[in-house]
């Protein structure tokens, strides 16, 4: 991990507190990083070839036709 160092108002600082504010950046920056494997695994899943729609709709398809089998 590397550490970064960022200027704050000290308006800010004085109405937040330090810690608050770090929280609030730390938080943050684990919902960039979220965003960014999100946006990496679409990209695999998109240049993967495969009909996903296609795949969801057959998978849907068979629970539906086990639960007919397995609830009649």
């Amino acid at each position: 991990m590397t550490v970064v160092q960022i200027p704050v108002a000290e308006d800010l600082i004085l109405a937040m507190g330090q810690r608050a504010i770090e929280e609030f950046l730390q938080k943050q920056t684990q919902a960039l990083r979220l965003q960014l494997l999100a946006e990496r695994l679409d990209k695999l899943i998109t240049d993967s070839g495969i009909d996903w729609d296609g795949e969801l709709e057959t998978a849907r398809q068979e629970a539906w036709e086990t639960y007919q089998r397995n609830h009649s």
